[in-house]
């Protein structure tokens, strides 16, 4: 029973996160033209590669950011 529980932080953030990365302009969008997508990305791999939260913070707000001024 302890081994499962492991997996619950994960799922739960999982949960919370995911619609707030596939949804853009109050749409599913899950193309290539959504920055939170590619934001969200970039701040896994940062968080993968580093295990810090405020680079993996800092990875995601900059590409999210910089990708939105390049699309306006």
């Amino acid at each position: 029973f302890q081994r499962g529980l492991r997996y619950v932080p994960p799922a739960v953030l999982t949960a919370i996160i995911f619609p707030e990365l596939a949804t853009w302009q109050d749409r599913l969008n899950l193309s290539p033209a959504n920055p939170q997508l590619w934001a969200g990305l970039a701040a896994a791999l940062v968080a993968w590669r580093t295990r810090s939260v405020l680079l993996t913070l800092a990875a995601g707000m900059v590409v999210l950011v910089g990708l939105q001024l390049l699309t306006r």
